[in-house]
């Protein structure tokens, strides 16, 4: 599951181009990697994932306007985890970017199901490990996180523990390495997707339920009311997606609006993109609550690719069970596709606009059913 956050680029409508980054070889290809770019340094940091022998502990740091790659090691091999950006602050106005990875698994066909942590450098490639996740409910893989900035947590909802699916919500303190029991999804799930919007409300959006039926509905809290130590007290269903879907693409284009991209609804690969927008007030309140399906829709419809943003409402979507590389303008009603060098799943976006000549880099993934090295860029 890609999630992208808008870093405030402007956007016009130029010709684009798609090639490799020849400067830019991951030292190991893999897939099933988390992904998570942290823009203030402007470097995207890939963890883990399956070298097609298993589960790997790298760590891979990409940093386009220097052209290196720099490589860590986590302490657990692992694959289908969750790689989460967030900010500590110093207490004197400077902040420290980390890198936070949680869960997964040792390789395709295990069940087997970490509750392991670490706490990746992005700047050096550095791990040091976390407390292990509750013994109770902690272990997990195909699950999704994010950072909520106003109750200083990393939250974790979902996914799989070996045979059975999650519903539990936990949450991780980078200040005091302490992991707190928070809430109870009404319906368990994997492959969803979660977001934390402003003010510190965490929602997890669609997925698949034990019967791997796809989901439509969204569950929010806010993890700054609960105390922890408890699964009984529950999230809220606010809304409901149009279409059912999972292993869709997240994109956050406001402090209360992000964009659902593709998926698929258990039969078929969807090409809609809808928004959902909290409105403010009360969150438990569904009229507080605004789900749009948008009239442009992807040429090809897609599951498990990647999703950034260019800049104010112009979009790009990347491999998945499609090859092709898609930019949609929704502002000047403009849509390209190019054939991408490498048709890449489970990859990883990010931007460079340093230079005056921005550009997108798609890193990991799977070519033909095997892991790539190179890196795509995207020019515009």
């Amino acid at each position: 599951m890609s999630i992208i956050t808008v870093i405030g680029l402007s956007a016009t409508a130029l010709a684009s181009t798609w090639s490799d980054a020849s400067s830019l070889t991951l030292p190991t290809a893999v897939e099933g990697a988390a992904f998570a770019e942290v823009y203030p340094l402007g470097v995207g940091v890939m963890t883990g994932g399956d070298d097609g022998s298993g589960a790997v502990t790298d760590v891979q740091i990409i940093d386009p306007l220097t052209g290196t790659v720099t490589s860590g090691s986590l302490s657990f091999a692992t694959m289908e985890h969750t790689a989460t950006f967030y900010t500590v602050d110093n207490g004197d106005g400077t902040y420290t970017d980390q890198v936070m990875v949680y869960g997964g698994r040792p390789n395709q066909s295990s069940l087997t199901t970490h509750r392991y942590g670490n706490v990746v450098d992005p700047i050096s490639g550095a791990a040091t490990s976390t407390r292990q996740g509750p013994i109770s409910g902690g272990r997990r893989f195909a699950h999704a996180a994010s950072f909520d900035k106003a109750s200083n947590r990393v939250i974790h909802s979902g996914g799989q523990a070996s045979a059975t699916l999650q519903a539990g919500v936990i949450g991780w303190q980078p200040d005091t390495d302490r992991w707190s029991k928070l809430a109870t999804m009404n319906t368990e799930r994997r492959d969803h997707g979660q977001v934390t919007l402003d003010p510190g409300v965490t929602c997890m959006i669609g997925g698949r339920d034990a019967s791997g039926n796809a989901l439509a509905s969204i569950e929010c809290l806010d993890a700054s009311t609960y105390p922890g130590g408890s699964w009984t007290l529950p999230t809220t269903t606010v809304a409901s997606l149009a279409t059912a879907r999972s292993d869709f693409a997240l994109l956050v284009t406001g402090p209360k609006t992000f964009l659902v991209v593709g998926g698929t609804d258990g039969t078929s690969d969807l090409a809609t993109i809808e928004e959902v927008q909290y409105l403010g007030g009360t969150y438990t309140d569904p009229a507080n609550w605004v789900v749009s399906t948008l009239s442009d829709t992807l040429d090809y419809p897609r599951s498990g690719h990647c999703v950034g943003n260019i800049g104010p409402d112009y979009i790009l979507v990347v491999g998945g069970s499609q090859g092709m590389v898609e930019a949609i303008d929704f502002n000047h009603g403009l849509h390209e596709t190019f054939a991408a060098v490498d048709a890449r799943s489970t990859c990883g976006i990010q931007f460079d606009g340093s230079t005056g000549a921005p550009a997108a880099y798609v890193s990991g993934g799977l070519d033909a059913g095997s892991p790539v090295t190179s890196i795509g860029r995207w020019s515009w």
